[in-house]
């Protein structure tokens, strides 16, 4: 038994120890730099912390959704379902393969969230929708699907030069995670001779489109601007303390 105790304590710290002092560690540095930063106001010190963790839930509620979904397409009822859809698609069964797909969406594939994207961009057996074409790829990307990324970029610059607001800002989010995810690979020495290019073309974009959306009226997109320019470990290329302070007094108006 003693054993056994023994262990599961080496496990915890090898694995989770690690994991929480990273954690601590990064809001440590937080405080750090706020104050070295005399300039920032206390409100802006609590709104980016709470920015920074309101993050890593999403990452952790979105990581364990992605977990769950994988779990889900591999069974054999799903597979069983997307063959049937399969088999109504080509042969042009809309009712059968928009009935099919929506029911895998109400279970959380992912895939059938593309497949009624499609549907609704291309008027399979509905009413040509671009909008809920829209929301069903941005559904979809959300929960990993990777062919999604391209369709919600597509129908999202659509979507953005008619004015629409939510678009634009999700044109702006996906740049922003594509640069996210080549931070965290550069971090990890997985890197080639067009990185440092694509994360600073990928930010650029996030940044343009951010800020169209804060002009249309989504002040949310100046928080998000703001961060990335207080990113000092991530992006320090993008550090400046000056415009940080500048979006997050337009947080405030």
């Amino acid at each position: 038994m003693k054993t056994k105790f023994s262990a599961l304590i080496t496990i915890f710290t090898l694995t989770l120890a690690p994991i929480a002092s990273h954690a601590f560690m990064f809001d440590d540095f937080l405080y750090g730099e706020f104050d070295r930063m005399d300039r920032v106001s206390n409100d802006s010190m609590r709104e980016v912390i709470r920015l920074h963790r309101q993050q890593m839930n999403q990452k952790q509620k979105q990581s364990t959704a992605q977990q769950l979904n994988q779990k889900k397409v591999l069974s054999p009822r799903i597979k069983q379902l997307q063959n049937e859809a399969g088999k109504a698609y080509w042969a042009k069964d809309w009712e059968t393969h928009l009935e099919i797909e929506t029911q895998l969406a109400s279970e959380g594939v992912p895939s059938a969230f593309t497949s009624l994207g499609t549907i609704y961009e291309r008027g399979l057996g509905v009413k040509r929708d671009i909008n809920t074409s829209f929301e069903y790829y941005y559904q979809a990307y959300l929960l990993g699907h990777k062919q999604a990324k391209a369709s919600v970029l597509r129908i999202a610059g659509q979507l953005s030069k008619e004015g629409n607001i939510k678009a634009t800002k999700i044109i702006g989010l996906v740049h922003l995670k594509n640069a996210e995810n080549e931070a965290f690979r550069i971090s990890k020495n997985i890197v080639n001779a067009f990185s440092y290019g694509y994360l600073s073309g990928e930010l650029k974009r996030a940044i343009e489109y951010l800020t169209q959306a804060y002009d249309m009226g989504n002040i949310e997109s100046a928080k998000i601007i703001a961060s990335i320019y207080n990113s000092k470990e991530k992006y320090p290329d993008m550090h400046d303390s000056s415009k940080y302070q500048s979006w997050m007094e337009k947080v405030k108006i």
